[in-house]
C-alpha cells in the first residue's frame, strides 16, 4: 500500500510540474504576443498617420500651393485645377455643339475642330498651356493695376453682355440694318443656356466671370499701350502686277520680250498661256492689290520687297533674283501700277496692338516670374473627352453606288 502512495505521489508532483511548465510557456507565448500586437498597432499608427498627412496634404495643404507666382501673387493649384477642368470644359462644349450640328458627323467635325480633340486627348499639353495662360493674364492684370485702372463687376458683366452682342434695351438699329443688340429676354436666354451647360461638367460662373475679367484686363491693357505707342494706322500700299519663273533662261526670255513689246503684252501673254487647258510653261502671271510692306514680305521676303516698294510707277522692274531657297530660286519680273498711303485694315491695326501686348507681357514676366513644378503629376483629365470623337469615320466608296430606279413601261 505504502509503494501505491509514492506512486500516486510522484504522478502528481509530476502533473504539477507539468502544468507549471505550461503555464510559464503560456505566459511567455502571452508576453511574446503582446510584444508582436505592440509592433503591429505601432506600425498601423505609423501607418494611419502617414495616410492622414497624406490626405491633409493633398485636401488642405496642396491645393493652397502656389503652382506659379508673379510679383508675389500666387496662382494656387485648386486655381488651375479648376481653370483647366473650364478649358476642357469650352471645348467639349462646342465639340457637343458642333455634334449636334452635323447631325453626328464624326467625319466633318475631326476635319474643322481636330486642334479640340487633341488638346483634349494630351491633358499635359493643355494643362502646361492652361498655366502659362493663366501667368501671363495676372501679370496682365498686374500691369493694369499699375496704371491706376481697376476692374469691377459692372465691368465684367457688362463685357459679358457685349460677347453676347446684347448692348442695353435702349439701342436700336437703323432701318435696314441687321440688329445691333440681342434683347434682353435672349440675352439671359443665351447666357442661362451657357451657364446650364458648363455647370454639367461642374465648371461654376464664378469661374467663367473670372475668366472673362481676365480676358478684360489684357484688352484693356493692350489699348492703353496702344496708345501710348502711337500706332500708325496708314501705310505706304503698293499695287503690283507680277510674272513668276523657276527658271532663269524663261526669265530672261521674258524680259527680252518686254523691251520688245512692253510689260503688260508679256503680262497677258503668259496669263493666257498659264489658263489654257495645256500649259506649256510653268510661269505665272498675277496681281496683287493694295498690299502693306509688311504683307508683301510675307510674301516675297524683305529683299523683293524692298525693290517694290522702290519700283517708279508702271515700269518693269527687270529680273529679281529670290535664292531664299538655294535649290530651287525663283525668278520675279514686276511693276508697280500704283503705290499710296491708305488706311490699314482693322485686322493688321489688332495685330500690331497685339504683338505690344504680348512683348510688354512677357517683358514683365522675365523679372517677375517663378515657376514651380510640382503640378505635373497633378494634371487634371476631367472630364474627359466621350469616345464618339475618336471613332474613324465611315470611309467614302472606292466606286459610285449603283441606285436602282424605277422605268415607267411606257416608255
Amino acid at each position: 500500500m505504502a509503494k501505491k502512495s509514492n506512486e500516486t505521489s510522484t504522478e502528481s508532483a509530476s502533473k504539477q510540474v507539468n502544468t507549471r511548465r505550461e503555464e510559464l510557456r503560456g505566459q511567455k507565448m502571452d508576453a511574446e504576443n503582446k510584444k508582436l500586437l505592440r509592433v503591429v498597432y505601432a506600425v498601423a499608427g505609423l501607418i494611419g498617420l502617414v495616410l492622414i498627412f497624406a490626405l491633409v496634404n493633398e485636401l488642405l495643404i496642396s491645393p493652397s500651393r502656389a503652382v506659379s507666382t508673379v510679383a508675389g501673387e500666387n496662382i494656387s493649384l485648386s486655381e488651375w485645377k479648376d481653370r483647366v477642368g473650364y478649358e476642357r470644359t469650352q471645348r467639349i462644349v462646342f465639340l457637343e455643339s458642333q455634334y449636334e450640328a452635323f447631325d453626328g458627323d464624326v467625319g466633318i467635325i475631326q476635319q474643322f475642330a481636330g486642334q479640340s480633340i487633341t488638346e483634349l486627348q494630351d491633358a499635359a499639353t493643355l494643362g502646361e498651356n492652361t498655366l502659362g495662360q493663366m501667368t501671363f493674364e495676372l501679370a496682365a492684370c498686374q500691369e493694369l493695376a499699375a496704371t491706376g485702372v481697376t476692374i469691377s463687376d459692372a465691368d465684367v458683366q457688362a463685357e459679358i453682355e457685349t460677347t453676347f452682342n446684347y448692348f442695353g434695351e435702349d439701342t436700336e438699329s437703323e432701318e435696314g440694318d441687321a440688329p445691333v443688340s440681342i434683347t434682353k429676354e435672349e440675352f439671359d436666354e443665351q447666357y442661362d443656356d451657357l451657364m446650364s451647360s458648363l455647370g454639367e461638367y461642374g465648371v461654376s460662373e464664378e469661374m467663367y466671370h473670372t475668366v472673362i475679367g481676365s480676358r478684360l484686363c489684357q484688352v484693356l491693357l493692350m489699348e492703353s499701350l496702344a496708345d501710348e505707342a502711337d500706332i500708325s494706322t496708314e501705310a505706304d500700299h503698293v499695287n503690283i502686277q507680277v510674272l513668276v519663273f523657276d527658271n532663269e533662261v524663261e526669265a530672261a526670255q521674258a524680259e527680252a520680250d518686254i523691251a520688245d513689246a512692253g510689260f503688260l503684252s508679256v503680262w497677258d501673254a503668259i496669263n493666257a498661256a498659264a489658263n489654257a487647258e495645256t500649259p506649256v510653261s510653268s510661269s505665272i502671271a498675277t496681281d496683287l492689290t493694295w498690299r502693306t510692306q509688311a504683307e508683301y514680305e510675307a510674301i516675297f521676303g524683305p529683299i523683293t520687297t524692298a525693290a517694290i516698294f522702290a519700283l517708279p510707277l508702271n515700269e518693269s522692274s527687270g529680273v529679281i533674283v529670290d535664292a531664299a531657297d538655294p535649290t530651287s530660286p525663283r525668278y520675279y519680273i514686276i511693276m508697280a501700277d500704283g503705290h499710296e498711303v491708305r488706311p490699314l485694315p482693322e485686322s493688321a491695326i489688332v495685330e500690331v496692338q497685339q504683338q505690344l501686348l504680348v512683348d510688354h507681357v512677357n517683358a514683365y514676366l522675365e523679372i517677375n516670374e517663378e515657376e514651380s513644378n510640382f503640378w505635373r503629376n497633378r494634371i487634371p483629365t476631367q472630364p474627359l473627352l466621350d469616345v464618339k470623337f475618336l471613332a474613324q469615320p465611315t470611309p467614302a466608296p472606292e466606286s459610285p453606288i449603283e441606285v436602282e430606279t424605277e422605268v415607267d413601261p411606257s416608255e
